[in-house]
Parts: structure tokens; sequence; C-alpha cells
């Protein structure tokens, strides 16, 4: 591990994280249950504007769970962004499904809409119908959820949005991760909303929630006694974990502003780099600002640059068809993922960064032109 002293998103715990964590532990309830995470949980929901939340102890168990209430099995096929990390596509796995991925499209990084149709229409005259849909929002940016949804409906496909880096991100005025089927968020140490670790699982639809709330809490019977007629899981989010969540949700709206302060700020600095598009409707809470330079080999001379300088400058996703365990997994391609790959660059984007810092990244990518 790389110590850098500048990172690309690491979490701000200035507001009452300390407070509630003291408070939960003088209650002794630091385990899964209490105050906080029926808090945490009554927050998330009307921020979101869906009553049907549950919590957990990370939004890879979330997307996992979601699958699951969605009914898929071995055997299925499950189409997956493949500019995605790893977890998206591991949970199919898991449940002993097939991943088969699909590509991105160049404005929003996200999922294309003409991939995932070509994807659904080559999968059924296989014989094997799409059993699910899971749609990244990569780095914090919304997908084109009205084409994609529009498909899904038009085949009878459920979707669900892993909007692990978008919490707070808009279409059309509506939250991300509320508008497929079931929705997934993460609150991992370099999330916005950051808990140390933790996940949400939402959804219109309450019995998916509900039977994620009984699968992940090792799928305990109703009755006074241990009874168990299901598989499950060890995936509850402590009470803890929750105290922190609430304090990062009371600021989050301007979490999401000094972040896209950030972004624009790197906008005017480095007018030569290709960002992530923001589509008419569309607001981004650009967790990570991210962008395209010339080549793979002005990627690698922009970090080492970086490094010397102890400041954080990732490259962006290795797509999951290009990965040595999904190499025989069925994949429809344009390209687009693996150019992003090559060329792309993922930016120091914390809300407490400073303007200097901001500069001396812009100088670093510049340098590198000259």
């Amino acid at each position: 591990m790389k110590n850098y002293k500048v990172k690309l998103s690491v979490p701000l715990m200035n507001g009452k994280e300390q407070e509630y964590i003291a408070h939960a532990i003088s209650e002794n309830e630091i385990g899964p249950r209490g105050r906080y995470l029926e808090l945490f949980k009554k927050n998330i929901s009307e921020y979101i504007e869906i009553e049907n939340v549950s919590l957990l102890n990370s939004g890879t168990s979330a997307i996992h769970l979601g699958l699951k209430v969605l009914g898929v099995k071995e055997g299925d096929v499950v189409l997956c962004s493949t500019f995605t990390f790893a977890a998206s596509a591991f949970t199919i796995v898991y449940l002993g499904a097939e991943p088969v991925f699909v590509d991105s499209e160049y404005e929003t990084w996200n999922m294309c809409p003409e991939q995932l149709e070509k994807a659904i229409v080559s999968e059924m005259n296989l014989g094997k119908k799409p059993k699910a849909i899971v749609v990244v929002h990569a780095y914090g940016m919304p997908a084109k959820m009205n084409e994609l949804m529009a498909i899904a409906k038009h085949y009878d496909i459920p979707v669900l949005e892993d909007a692990a880096a978008a919490f707070g991100s808009e279409l059309n005025g509506q939250k991300c991760g509320t508008i497929g089927d079931l929705g997934v968020f993460s609150f991992n140490a370099n999330k916005i909303v950051s808990t140390g670790g933790g996940g949400a699982l939402v959804s219109q639809n309450k019995k998916y929630v509900e039977l994620a709330n009984y699968y992940g809490s090792q799928a305990k019977d109703k009755v006074d006694f241990y009874k168990h007629s299901s598989l499950g899981y060890n995936y509850s989010m402590s009470n803890l974990t929750a105290a922190i969540g609430c304090a990062q949700l009371e600021s989050l709206e301007d979490k999401i502003q000094e972040r896209r302060h950030i972004y624009e700020s790197y906008k005017k600095s480095i007018q030569a780099i290709g960002f992530q598009k923001e589509l008419v409707g569309i607001r981004s809470n650009r967790w990570l600002t991210c962008g395209t330079l010339e080549s793979q080999v002005a990627v690698q001379k922009t970090m080492n640059a970086a490094l010397s300088k102890q400041i954080e400058i990732g490259r962006l996703w290795n797509p999951m068809h290009c990965q040595p365990f999904f190499y025989k997994s069925r994949s429809y391609l344009n390209g687009c993922s693996e150019d992003l790959f090559k060329k792309g660059v993922t930016l120091p984007s914390s809300e407490n960064l400073t303007l200097e810092i901001q500069k001396e990244v812009a100088k670093i990518i510049l340098d590198q032109k000259t």
C-alpha cells in the first residue's frame, strides 16, 4: 500500500460522529439493535423518499441480497455493467448465476442502452432470458436510466441499481437508487457518506426489503426459539455504524456541494481532460472527479509524477470482462470501457481538499503535456 499524503477520497468526520458513538456506547447499544439504526433508516428513507430501507454491513451484502430477493438462483443469467468494481459481479456468482457483461457509452460511462438491448435479444435467442439487470452509476454519475428502464420493462426484466457511489445523485429530481426495482448504497470508508463499512438496500416493493431483512439477519423465523427455514447471512449493520451514518447524513448536501465545486475547479484548470458528462436532468454527487487523458502513456506519467509528490491519482476500473476470473463470461462490447481503462484517471476529491492541492494536481497533469 502506497503512503499518500493526499488520497482520492477520505471521510470527513467534523460533525456529531463522536458524540453519537459515545452515546451509543453509553447506552450499551453497539450491536445490530439500537436507536441509531432506526434513526439512520428513517433519515435515509426521508432523504430518498422511499419508505422501505434495509441497513446492512456492506454494499456488497446489499447487492447479494437484492439479487436473491429478485429470485436469482443457480443457472440464471444476470446482465451486469462491465465498467464497475468487482462486487457488482461477484455477488451474481455467489448465487450460482452467470454474469454476462454489457459495455458502457462514452457520455456518462455507464451501461449503454444499445448494448443492453443487444445483450437481451442475444441471450434470449440462446434460450437464456436474463433474470435481472445490474446497472451501475459509475463514480456517482447517473446512468441513462430512462432508456435503460424502458428496455428492461419492455422485456419484463427487473433492474437492480448499484448506486454504491451515487448516494445523493439525481436524475430529473429523482434520487439514484430509487429508479429501478431495487437500489443499493455503500457507506464504505471512501464514500460520500462514510461509516467505515455498511450499505443499504432500498425498494418501493416492501416485500423485497422484508425478505432482505430476513435473510440478512440469519433467516430467523418469527418464533420464540431459534428456527431457520432458509439459508441466512450475518449481514446486519451495527448501531455504532449507524451512529456515524446519522452524523454523516446531516451534512450530506454540503459534502455534495463541496465535491461538485472541486470538480468545477478541476474542469476550469484542466480543460484538455475528457471529464464524465453531466447530461440534462442529471445531478451527480461527483464522488470522484474522473477524466481521460490522451493516452495510456500519459496516464502512467501522470500517476508517477503524482506519486513523487505523495498525491494519489488512480486508474479507472479495469472492466469485468477483462478480469482473469471472468475470462469465460459472455460480453456485449463496443470498446468504450476498455478505452476508459487505458486513458482514464481518478483525481483527489475529498471535501476538505484545499485549493492549493487542487492546483497542484492540475499542474501535474498539465506538466505531462509539455
